[in-house]
């Protein structure tokens, strides 16, 4: 009797673990077959990584959020509170990236901090975090960006950086241009044009420059000894690739070959527009 209790407890345990061998490679499967989760907000199932990407965005950047209005008013120079946009987003670039610490995601799923979270973490995160919370602060100032992510291509890893909505006319190139130059004391400036419906827009590149040192041989004319050069907005790009995934704060997304124009001099003759 004791002997076909036995029999039968084990023929249930191994049925057991059958059904949840089961049940996870099934689970498994369909990980592997769309890794991309569900989204609620949006009642949409994923299935590539871009769009999985721009809905994180999305839902970090925290679009409307008053807090986020107030915490980035009082990060505005006084001076500057009354002033053109173009002050405004140098003094919010100034402020996230001289405070910002590099620190990497853990491992497993990605993350994107939402901008409060990374306000409370007192600025530390990856490139994506910083790209949010400097766009987020900017959006808040109903004044467009957009995050741009340039895909690992086994030479340089991949990126994200935030870019900044400054017009469509060459005068506006100029006009963010000339104050950056004169505010940095620096040469170029560097924008990147999108064609939307016909229309040509022009982009601020606000690339973090946190721990960049100059590249060899780098030289300022007449100021060789300095290095401010790099560090300002409108640094050079990160990466010559041309094809670039931007993601917008509504959720949108699309992938454009990146046209990059910059404002700037040589040694000699008046400040130009590049590329155009």
């Amino acid at each position: 009797m004791d002997q076909k209790k036995g029999l039968i407890t084990l023929i249930a345990l191994a049925a057991g673990v059958i059904i949840i061998s089961l049940i996870f490679f099934q689970t498994a499967e369909g990980a592997l077959s769309n890794p991309y989760p569900y989204d609620e907000s949006t009642k949409a199932t994923y299935t590539d990584y871009n769009s999985h990407k721009a809905a994180m965005y999305r839902d970090a950047l925290q679009t409307g959020d008053p807090e986020i209005k107030k915490f980035t008013q009082i990060r505005i120079k006084p001076q500057n509170s009354g002033g053109p946009d173009i002050a405004k987003i140098c003094d919010l670039w100034d402020y996230a990236n001289d405070e910002w610490t590099i620190v990497s995601d853990p491992r497993g799923p990605e993350f994107i901090s939402p901008v409060t979270e990374t306000a409370k973490a007192d600025l530390h995160g990856d490139c994506d975090d910083f790209s949010v919370f400097l766009s987020g602060m900017i959006n808040s100032l109903d004044i467009d960006t957009r995050i741009a992510g340039v895909d690992n291509t086994g030479v340089n890893p991949g990126h994200a950086y935030p870019e900044v909505y400054i017009g469509n006319s060459e005068s506006d190139i100029r006009t963010a241009g000339e104050y950056i130059r004169q505010r940095y004391d620096c040469i170029n400036v560097y924008f990147s044009s999108s064609d939307n419906g016909g229309e040509t827009g022009y982009w601020l590149n606000l690339d973090w420059r946190i721990g960049i040192p100059p590249p060899e041989g780098y030289y300022i004319y007449g100021k060789s000894g300095l290095i401010h050069d790099i560090y300002h907005p409108g640094g050079e790009y990160y990466s010559p690739e041309k094809t670039v995934a931007y993601f917008y704060p509504d959720g949108e997304w699309n992938k454009e070959s990146k046209q990059v124009i910059y404002f700037g001099k040589t040694k000699f003759g008046e400040p130009k527009i590049y590329g155009i």
